[in-house]
């Protein structure tokens, strides 16, 4: 007589917790700018301006990179907000994330396009609370075309002095 194994219980607790493990972030945001003067709700910011919101329908196992993406082309669909980064041709190259420190790095690749000195604010804004809204993430030191973002939204020609993340970020030659 053969002897047979009795059958597998599987715990649907372990299923459970291997399909949350598994699942994909909860969808990230992305911000837009409602310009002084136009009622909004949200933090007030550089030329009186308020950050306004959008949370993004679904998720990714980038959401970083996927907010920011959608954030370069987002139209704003409520009349009067603003999104300035969509004038610009902007693409994501890299994100890496300094776990010690709470730093994301993001190298961004394009050209950006700012009309007025108040989108130098509005852009950097835009970009910061889109990367620090992860929990891993406290800061955020963007580079555009390889140099510091401050670089690019600078209009007046001076030197700007290095950030942290400038310091700490740059590659060398």
């Amino acid at each position: 007589m053969t002897k047979t194994r009795p059958a597998r219980r599987v715990s649907f607790l372990s299923i459970a917790l291997t399909s949350t493990a598994l699942a994909a972030p909860a969808p990230p945001s992305i911000f837009v700018v409602a310009p002084s003067g136009v009622p909004a709700a949200g933090p007030t910011f550089g030329c009186g301006d308020r950050l306004v919101e959008v949370a993004l329908t679904t998720g990714s196992v980038t959401p970083m990179k996927t907010a920011l993406t959608t954030l370069f082309t987002y139209r704003p669909r409520d009349p009067g907000l603003i999104n300035p980064l969509r004038r610009g041709r902007l693409r994501v190259e890299r994100i890496t994330l300094d776990a010690r420190r709470r730093t994301a790095v993001v190298h961004l690749s394009g050209t950006l396009q700012l009309n007025g000195v108040c989108d130098a604010p509005r852009v950097t804004t835009q970009l910061n609370e889109t990367a620090t809204q992860f929990p891993n993430v406290r800061q955020a030191c963007f580079f555009l075309n390889g140099a510091p973002l401050e670089r690019a939204l600078d209009e007046s020609g001076r030197t700007i002095p290095a950030d942290v993340c400038t310091r700490t970020f740059t590659r060398r030659p």
